[in-house]
Parts: C-alpha cells; sequence; structure tokens
C-alpha cells in the first residue's frame, strides 16, 4: 500500500478512534493553539467576589460561555478559539463589568481583572479592552503578528516567516530575499534563542507541521490572507508546548463567522520591475501571479438549518502561484558536430594500432567512420545539443529554458456547535507544487543541458478532527487527532533511460532498481558531463505523522492544572541513491600522444573508441521505510499565589526512541565489535590485501539480529523535562509585570541524524563492480578489476541521544504610556547533546623526533596514507580500525550556548500609526561547524571541543527590526475626485538592520593531508576592506603546517550585515462600510542596497575572501484586494 493511501486509511482509523473516547474526561492532550481568559473579581475595596457570573461571547460567531468566580474570586475559561471576545461580570448589589474588543491571540492567556462597583445590575459600567496588555498571568516569553499586520505588511514572497523576525531574539536566517510559497524548496528560515532551524517546531493549528525527515521544511505554508495569527513561543516555559523543541512557532488560520466575509486578490511581479542582480549582467526573467480568495460564514439553510447563523461555520481559502524565471544562465562546454564525427584539430593516437589517425585535406585528425563506436555516437547526439553560443572561450553552450513553478493551495475548516458544550473542528490543507526545472545541474544531477531535466513534485497535506468538551464549568477537554503528510517526487523529463535512445545498447554486471537509467559519463579536458545521476528519480520520497492526544484543564481554587500527552507515529519511505545505472569516466589515456594537460579532444576521442578509464556500478538502490513514535505526556500547575503573583511548575516526560528501518536491513559499524585480527593488510596506496582470517564485514552489526535492536540502540528512550517560573504583577494594576522561567526541552533525532538512510548504504546491503579500462557501454567481460580497496561507512554511536535545550530568561515589562508597551529581557539558552558527525577512524596524534603532531606529516606529502600503518622509527600510527577509509559517525557530542538582552516597544494600531521595535543584542557560542564538501561537523574527533567559537550562520551580535504602518494625513479634509484618488493612503514599512553572522575559514590546498581549517595569523586582524573581492582580511589566515589539523575556530570571521527597507503604499476604495478594494505597491530592498550574503572562507580556493552571492535587489510588485 502506498504511503498516501496509507495516510488517509491511518486517518480515518484514528478519527475513529478520537471520537469513540471524544466525550470521555480520561483522555488527555494534544497540542492545540486555543486561547485562555482569566482574572479575579473584587470589590473596591480589593475584598475578592465569588459567585459572580462571568458571561463570555465570541464577537464573530456569537458563542456563548459562562461560568461563575470561585470562592477566591478567580475564574479562568482555557480552550476558547482565537477571536474577539467581550466579558460581562455580573453580581447582585454591584454594578455590572463589561470589556469589550478582547482580541485572543493562540496560547495565551488574557487577563481581565473585574472591580465591581455597588449598585445595581441593570448599571453598567463598560471599558474597551487595550489592545496591547502588560503580561501578568503566564511565564511564556511569546510575540505575534496579527492578521491585521499579515495582511498589511509587506512580504517577500507572501511568506509569513518574513514577519517572525519582528521579535526580539527571532532572526529571520533568509532575510533580504524573497521566500518561497511552498514546495520542494521551502526552508525553515526561523533561528529562534541563537538555535538552528530544525530546532523550532512548527504547528499549524496545533498540528505537526514539519517534514519529518529533516525538520527543516513545513509541510504546509499558509497563504497569509488565511492567517489570523503567527506567534512565537520563544523562550517556552509551559510544558504544554514543549513538544519538540525550546521553541514552538503557531500559525493560527482563520475561520467562519455568523456573518460572510472574504477577499480575493492578485499580487504581480514581472522583470520589467526589478533592478538587475549585483551578480548579473541584465535583469533576469521573471514573471509571477500569485492569485486565490478566501470565503467564511455560517453554513445554514434559511429556515431549516442553523437559522440563527450560530451553529455550524465554515472557511475556505485557495491560493494559485504561477512562476516563469530564468534563475541565473547556465553555459557549459558540448561537443561540435566535427568532434561528435571524429574529426578533430589535435593530434589523436588510434588504440588499436598505436598509431595517429589520418590527416584531412584540412590539417585535422580523424578517426575511421569504422572504428567509431555506435553506442557512442548515440549518447552524444541523444544527450549533448549542439554548440548555440561563442565567447572566445572553451564555453559554447547557453541553456535556453526558463523554470516553471505552478502551486495550488487548499484550505476547507468547518467549526460545529453541538450545544453550550460541545464544540466540533475539522479541516484539511492540500498544498501542491510542480517546479519544471530547465536542466539537471547542481544538486539535482550533472548537466547543464536541456536534454533532460527534473520536475520536482510536492504533494503535501495536513488534517485535523478535534472536539472541545466542557465536562463542568471549571474542566475543559480537547481531544484532537491529525495527519501530516510530506510527499516529493523528483522525476525525470527528457532523455534519461536507456530506451528512449535508439541505437544504444548496454549490458551491465548487476540489474538492479534502475539500472535502466542512461549511465552517467564524465570527461576531463572541460567538456560537461551527461546521464543520470546516483540519486535520481527519486519517488514518493514520503513522510507521514499521525498524532493522537487531547488538552485537558481544570480550575480548583488558586490552581489552574493542566494535563495530556501526545502521541505521534512517524513513517519515513525514500530511496537510498545509489549508482545501479553505472559510471563511467574517461581521461584521454587511450589516444593522447605523450604527455600534458588533458584535452576536450584526448577525452572525447577515448569516448569515440569505446575505452574508458574507469567503470563504477552499485549493485541495488533500497527503498528503506523509517518508523519512529514518540510519546509525551505532561502535567503543569499555574498557582495563584497572590492576587498578584503567578508561580507555574510543570514537567513533560518523553518517550523518544530512535528512528528504525526494516528488520535487518542496515548494518552499522560498532567499535566494540571490531576485531584487529580480522582485519586486512593495507598497503601504502589503499589497496587491501586480505589475510587468512579477513572478514570483509569486520565491525559491522546487523539491525535485528542478534539481539541488535532495530534501531542498533536503545539507551536513551526516557527524557525528562522540567519548567518552572513566576509571573508578577509589580504594583498590582496591570501596569508593569517582571517574570522569569527556566525549563529543559527536548528533540528528537529524525531521519538524516541517525545513520536509518545512511547505514543502508553499508555492506552487503549494496556492493559495487569497479573495473579499470573497460569497453563503453558494455563493460561485462572487458577490463580488468581494480584492486581491493579500503572503504569508507557510515555509523551511528550506540550511545548517542535527544538533544536538550535549557532555556531560562528574566524579563520586565511596561506600560508606558496608554497602549504603549516596552520591555527589555535577559534570555538564554544551552544546547547540549547537538548531532553531528566525526570520522572516527582518523589516526591519532603522532610523535617523532621532530616533534608532537595531530598527525604523520608524512600524511600531507602522500608519502604515507591517512588509513594505512605508518612506521617512522619505533613509532607506530595506524587509523583505530584497519582495512577502512572514513567512518563517519553521527555523534551527540558536541554544545551550543546562546545570550541575549531583548529589548521591545510595542504601540497597537489606534488611529494613525502601528508600531514596533524590537532590537537584540546576542553572542552565540558553539563548537559545530559544518565542513564543505563533508558530513563532517567534528574536526579533531579526538578534541571535539577544540574548535569552540562564534556559531556559523546563526550568530547575530545586533540586531534591529522596526515596523510602522502609518497613516498618511493627506487631504483627509478634501472632496470628490481628489479625496477619492488622494486621501487615505497608507504606508507600511519593515525595517530591518543587522550585523553579518559569523563563517568559518575552511582549507582546500595540495598536500593538504587531515588538514581541515587553515591557521590564524597571531597579532594580524580579520577584519578586511569589505569589498566584494576582499571582504575580509585574507592574510589573517595561513595554510597549516604539515601534521596539523589547523587552529583557525568557528565562526572566526563574520560575513557581511544587512540593510533592508521593504514598503509598501496602499489605499482602500470603499463601495460601503464593509466591501472595498485595496490597491497596494510594494518596493522590497527600496533603496537597491547591495547585501552580501554568501563569503569564500576556503584557503587556497581561487575565490577565497569574494563575496560570491548577494540578497536581493531592489523588487516592485503591484497587487489587488477585495474585501468583503
Amino acid at each position: 500500500m502506498s504511503l498516501r493511501r496509507r495516510s488517509f486509511s491511518s486517518f480515518l482509523v484514528l478519527s475513529f478512534l478520537a471520537f469513540s473516547c471524544a466525550f470521555s474526561p480520561l483522555l488527555k492532550a494534544q497540542l492545540s493553539t486555543t486561547a485562555t481568559i482569566t482574572g479575579t473579581v473584587t470589590d473596591e475595596t480589593g475584598a475578592v467576589i465569588p459567585d459572580a457570573t462571568v458571561t463570555i461571547t465570541d464577537l464573530g460567531t456569537k458563542a456563548v460561555t459562562v461560568r461563575q468566580s470561585n470562592s477566591d474570586g478567580n475564574f479562568t475559561v482555557p480552550g476558547l478559539p482565537v477571536s474577539n471576545y467581550s466579558v460581562s461580570i455580573v453580581k447582585d448589589g454591584f454594578q455590572t463589568y463589561s470589556v469589550t474588543g478582547i482580541a485572543l491571540h493562540p496560547a495565551v492567556t488574557a487577563t481581565i481583572n473585574g472591580i465591581l462597583k455597588t449598585g445595581t445590575t441593570s448599571t453598567s459600567v463598560t471599558v474597551s479592552a487595550d489592545a496591547v496588555q502588560v503580561e501578568t498571568a503566564t511565564i511564556d516569553h511569546s510575540a505575534s503578528v496579527d492578521a491585521a499586520q499579515v495582511n498589511t505588511l509587506p512580504l517577500n514572497g507572501r511568506n509569513y516567516q518574513s514577519l517572525s523576525s519582528l521579535m526580539p531574539g527571532v532572526q529571520n536566517t533568509s532575510a533580504g530575499s524573497a521566500l518561497t510559497t511552498g514546495g520542494r524548496s521551502t526552508s525553515n528560515t526561523l533561528s529562534v534563542n541563537g538555535l538552528a532551524q530544525s530546532r523550532t517546531f512548527y504547528a499549524l493549528d496545533g498540528v505537526w507541521n514539519e517534514n519529518t525527515g529533516n525538520m527543516a521544511q513545513t509541510s504546509v505554508v499558509p497563504n497569509p490572507d488565511s492567517l489570523d495569527e503567527v506567534r512565537v513561543l520563544q523562550n517556552n516555559y509551559s510544558a504544554k508546548y514543549s513538544l519538540m523543541g525550546s521553541s514552538v512557532v503557531l500559525l493560527q488560520t482563520k475561520s467562519g463567522t455568523s456573518s460572510f466575509h472574504g477577499t480575493a486578490w492578485e499580487f504581480l511581479r514581472n522583470d520589467a520591475l526589478n533592478s538587475k542582480p549585483y551578480f548579473a549582467k541584465s535583469v533576469l526573467p521573471y514573471k509571477q501571479n500569485i492569485f486565490g480568495y478566501t470565503i467564511g460564514g455560517p453554513l445554514f439553510i434559511p429556515k431549516i438549518y442553523n437559522t440563527n447563523k450560530q451553529k455550524t461555520f465554515f472557511f475556505w481559502s485557495q491560493q494559485f502561484v504561477i512562476l516563469h524565471q530564468v534563475p541565473s544562465n547556465l553555459t557549459g562546454t558540448t561537443p561540435t558536430a566535427n568532434q561528435r564525427a571524429g574529426i578533430f584539430n589535435s593530434p589523436i593516437v588510434d588504440p588499436n594500432t598505436g598509431l595517429l589517425v589520418p590527416k584531412n585535406g584540412h590539417g585535422q585528425y580523424v578517426i575511421p567512420s569504422s572504428e567509431i563506436n555506435g553506442n557512442s555516437t548515440a549518447f552524444l547526439n541523444a544527450l549533448y545539443p549542439l554548440p548555440n553560443f561563442s565567447n572566445g572561450t572553451s564555453t559554447n553552450y547557453i541553456n535556453p529554458k526558463g523554470q516553471i513553478t505552478n502551486q495550488r493551495d487548499d484550505e476547507i475548516k468547518i467549526n460545529h456547535n453541538f450545544n453550550s458544550r460541545f464544540q466540533l473542528l475539522g479541516e484539511y490543507f492540500d498544498e501542491y507544487q510542480s517546479f519544471a526545472q530547465n536542466s539537471l545541474s547542481g544538486s539535482n544531477g550533472t548537466s547543464v543541458f536541456d536534454t533532460n531535466s527534473e520536475t520536482d513534485l510536492t504533494h503535501n497535506k495536513l488534517a485535523q478532527v478535534s472536539l472541545t468538551s466542557i465536562i463542568t464549568p471549571n474542566m475543559v477537554n480537547t481531544t484532537s487527532i491529525a495527519m501530516n503528510i510530506f510527499d516529493l517526487d523528483l522525476n525525470l523529463e527528457g532523455t534519461a533511460y536507456t530506451n528512449q535512445v535508439p541505437g544504444f545498447q548496454t549490458t551491465l554486471p548487476y540489474s538492479g532498481f534502475l539500472s535502466n537509467r542512461l549511465p552517467l559519463v564524465s570527461f576531463s579536458g572541460g567538456i560537461g558531463s551527461e546521464g543520470i545521476a546516483a540519486s535520481r528519480p527519486l519517488t514518493h520520497a514520503a513522510g507521514l505523522d499521525d498524532t493522537v492526544g487531547d488538552d485537558w484543564s481544570y480550575l480548583h481554587g488558586r490552581h489552574y492544572l493542566q494535563a495530556g500527552f501526545t502521541l505521534v507515529f512517524n513513517t519515513k519511505r525514500q530511496n537510498v541513491g545509489s549508482a545501479t545505472n553505472g559510471q563511467f569516466t574517461f581521461s584521454g589515456n587511450f589516444t593522447k600522444p605523450g604527455s600534458g594537460a588533458v584535452t576536450q579532444d584526448d577525452a572525447l576521442a577515448d569516448f569515440l573508441f569505446g575505452r574508458a578509464t574507469t567503470f563504477t556500478q552499485t549493485s541495488n538502490q533500497p527503498r528503506l521505510a523509517i518508523h519512529g513514535a514518540e510519546f509525551s505526556p505532561y502535567f503543569e500547575d499555574r498557582f495563584k499565589m497572590t492576587k498578584d503573583l503567578t508561580l507555574t511548575a510543570g514537567v513533560r516526560v518523553y518517550h523518544a526512541p530512535l528512528p528504525y528501518g526494516p528488520p535487518q536491513s542496515e548494518t552499522n559499524f560498532v567499535p566494540s565489535v571490531f576485531d584487529p585480527i580480522k582485519a586486512p593488510i593495507v598497503n601504502s596506496n589503499g589497496t587491501i590485501t586480505p589475510t587468512t582470517n579477513y572478514s570483509a564485514l569486520n565491525g559491522l552489526v546487523l539491525n535485528g539480529a542478534n539481539g541488535i535492536p532495530n534501531n542498533f540502540s536503545n539507551q536513551h528512550v526516557w527524557y525528562v523535562g522540567p519548567v518552572a517560573g513566576f509571573a508578577w504583577d509589580v504594583f498590582g494594576n496591570g501596569k508593569t509585570s517582571i517574570r522569569g522561567g527556566y525549563g529543559i526541552t527536548y528533540t528528537r533525532i529524525f531521519t538524516n541524524q541517525d545513520c536509518s538512510f545512511a547505514c543502508g548504504t553499508n555492506p552487503p546491503a549494496i556492493t559495487s563492480a569497479n573495473l579499470q579500462n573497460p569497453q563503453f557501454p558494455n563493460p561485462v567481460g572487458t577490463g580488468s578489476a581494480k584492486a581491493a580497496t579500503i572503504a569508507s561507512l557510515s555509523a551511528a554511536n550506540q550511545n548517542v541521544q535527544s538533544t536538550s535545550v535549557q532555556s531560562f530568561s528574566l524579563s520586565l515589562e511596561h506600560e508606558i504610556a496608554h497602549n504603549w508597551i516596552g520591555s527589555a529581557t535577559y534570555a538564554g539558552s544551552i544546547a547540549r547533546h547537538l548531532v553531528g558527525q566525526s570520522n572516527i577512524n582518523l589516526a591519532p596524534a603522532y610523535s617523532d623526533a621532530t616533534g608532537n603532531y595531530d598527525f604523520n606529516p608524512a600524511i600531507n606529502t602522500g608519502a604515507a596514507s591517512a588509513y594505512a600503518p605508518q612506521t617512522n622509527g619505533t613509532a607506530l600510527t595506524n587509523s583505530p580500525f584497519q582495512g577502512y577509509a572514513a567512518i563517519n559517525s553521527y555523534e551527540t557530542q558536541q554544545s551550543q550556548n546562546w545570550n541575549a538582552l531583548e529589548l521591545s516597544v510595542r504601540h497597537p494600531v489606534t488611529t494613525n500609526l502601528f508600531l514596533t521595535v524590537a532590537y537584540t543584542y546576542s553572542k552565540d557560542l558553539t563548537d559545530q561547524s559544518s565542513q564543505p564538501g563533508s558530513a563532517l561537523t567534528t574536526v579533531d574527533p579526538y578534541h571535539p571541543s577544540r574548535y569552540y567559537g562564534n556559531a556559523e550562520g546563526l550568530n547575530f551580535p545586533h540586531s534591529l527590526a522596526i515596523t510602522a504602518i502609518y497613516n498618511l494625513p493627506w487631504l483627509q479634509d478634501s472632496k470628490g475626485v481628489k479625496r477619492f484618488a488622494f486621501a487615505g493612503w497608507k504606508l507600511s514599512d519593515i525595517t530591518t538592520l543587522r550585523s553579518g553572522t559569523s563563517a568559518t575559514p575552511f582549507l582546500s590546498i595540495s598536500k593538504q593531508g587531515n588538514g581541515l581549517r587553515p591557521d590564524r595569523v597571531p597579532g594580524v586582524s580579520i577584519h578586511g576592506p569589505k569589498t566584494q573581492k576582499e571582504w575580509f582580511n585574507t592574510a589573517a589566515f595561513v595554510a597549516p603546517k604539515a601534521g596539523f589539523y589547523g587552529n583557525a575556530a568557528t565562526g572566526s570571521i563574520q560575513g557581511p550585515g544587512l540593510i533592508d527597507f521593504d514598503m509598501a503604499l496602499y489605499k482602500d476604495f470603499h463601495i460601503n462600510e464593509s466591501n472595498f478594494f485595496e490597491f497596494r505597491g510594494e518596493a522590497f530592498n527600496v533603496l537597491n542596497h547591495t547585501n552580501f550574503t554568501t563569503i569564500n572562507t576556503t584557503y587556497g580556493n581561487a575565490s577565497y575572501g569574494n563575496a560570491t552571492a548577494a540578497a536581493d535587489p531592489r523588487i516592485l510588485e503591484v497587487a489587488l484586494r477585495y474585501h468583503f
């Protein structure tokens, strides 16, 4: 059964089970995004008033909730849908107290304290709730952007993540560039509290919204018009929300109300409105249309069903994206017509005779047509287009195609009130995107030519059903089941399979899965590679998450108790890419006369003769199904110790074993199982000589066999995460609060960090054929088998454990003036057991008469192999596990810590101005860094913390974000056409000023040995001229001496900062009070300031020190939106 069908079937089963138990108060806990109203009822002297009637009315649906204040005068109403509310408090002998305009946000507790005056209930005192309030009841440190801001502020890419960096402590790591609307290229760009993007948990209406394979992509990116609010729980000390990380991004979508409402829109971008990118010669072709609509309201049948429009509601949304673009000019070198015919300008040796091939009348060397391999000609003509470009260099081809994106997003949400005690929610999200690329270049394959390409299809879905039950006036239960699926297909287009090339016949050693793909052919001398890479195609690389849970809450005296659990079942299915189609290389060895550099002619002549230098093929391409499950119950008590002081304590327990694959499908290298007696002799050239006791599987264990768990290790399964804190209303008037908290959360190890896929490529699951000098394209029975060599392995330490994050903060919040809130916060986080990779087979430190070294310096010169035994005098240095090359092992031994001062000012939309200011001063340190071209994050496996420094890509010392919405005062008193055309315009702005993040220096030189970093030159400043050609002082680093890894610390270099002003000018043209058109023009990077994003920090690279990429130039966008 496909994962798509199984996901729907499992969702139906879970729905049935959930509703079988839904009315039971014993079923507890799921991540929800409802809100709470709490408060205390007192008289004018401060004495508490019990048994007061508190009536809470949802102004959208007209739903009414009634509670009584308890003996302490307290009331708490949890489980309220996000909406606008009014509160009325009635008690005999007192005037009625009413508050209107209470905006409830996801996971927020609004405090409404009622002070009743003596009188009759017929006399009413009504006040309007402040648009922003000082938080006095909870310890969570959070920030939000509501629907008005989402729809008004300029979003570069119509992606909500563009807004989240407006909150202190939150960084959009892709700020300055347009974000995608979804699909395969979407990514979680938010770094919260200095942690990596995968350490933040994303929930859409409470539903797990993550690609379970990497936790770095959201499954569904809702369109901004469907969002009611974006809230980030930064320092999250609520056990209820500490599910998968120290921070949580809660997205709340809109719902239907008792009246119909909606929007329709179109946003247009065109290259005619754009400025030239910094590294482009001209403005690149770009045409994008984003259009859609929303509609919400009551579901009713006149005079038959829901006639009062207070029972059933719906919200429906669709968005469409059409994008045609050429992101960059793809250029390459393709064989000319003469070269295809065997006509060359340089001398060519006939490998069959050892003589030069004859010349023609033009002095060119011509291979006789009878000696040209017909398969080679067929391959060339099918896959290599003829030259279409000339610039005086070897480059002779420009790919003429563009890229096309088509996307459709759907959402349907139904809210139903059975009665005042039971409310049902059901919703479904569907995101489908087709991304047709123009080649197989870069990470997607091997070729810049348009004869084959790739179309990426993503079809992601979320669904949930939940039931909120008011069990007693003080007890509420919300049961929920949900499904999340991220489904990706990477489909080959054009000429990709052997049966598509007339006259091409091949016989390979293995006939495993996808061996019918065209082989990958690579040339020395400059001709571009062609064929199909090992990782393509990829069919139904799907991740499924089924979630069951519930939230239970109970107000008992001064205790507000919450408890529950979340149960998640994860499944990830994906091919393990391997070269079952074969890979050939052509190096001119057979046709090049004499010595010297290999030219295009030499390599192509070898190809036409069918004489390959090497051939490699793997036996199979497994498709693994990786499963996981997490169970996490929690309990929390929010205790109102006094009227002004609230204490919170709770705990969440995590049961999170490592994911597991099918039994006996993978092998892991375990050092304790390795037996030196079974190791082969490793020769200085890296080949091996088997011994009598030699075992090719030495040190490898098979999952699910001989007592080995399916996931290789169950040493760490249970984790405990306590949370505690306080909230103090300093003066008891709701104007000033001091809050503090501490909590521990855990993030699970996901499938690209636990070897569950990588270990599927270890022996014996996949074997390989390796031939020297074989025939193309039929290598069987030709050439010679290459000598067996040491092989690399993937591994996972059996002691790996989930990453823990300790979060702590202390904040002061004060109402500076009416509706002006200022806050100052010290916040910090400490991450332990970060997942990284170490090469555990590197030889340990080396010593001889010349000194002490990190490794044998003879490795730098090539006189010694990093993995072969080396003797220098009486000293013998071995890699620990003879017979293998690199053993890249997943470890959890690295750490990170972040500390920050956060300052903010908030002023909501009142009359003419909305303003937020968020400033963060922070320091982010770690010993983890990703090495270019490698999976390694550890330089020295024997001292993993040796390179402790600034967190690469995450350390932003200074960050200032300002948002403003201003009603322009022009011509407000004018009339007629002048007022219609020129009055009422509004200006919105997002200003981002940020210092550059940290970058790590790396090493790429000849005779590098085991070195990975350059050396830092003492006394020489790293700060440079900050130009495109030299961003930092390149003289601050030098190559390390032979035998040393290099001493440059992680994050030594500060990269380019960001100066970005995004603005929108818009005006509403009213038909009547509730129906109007909004015209808007938006400008991103309005000053067209060049913001470099990437610098080359690899010492020895030709572009070392250069800025190599930049954020978007100025981009203009126009839009029309209709509101009703």
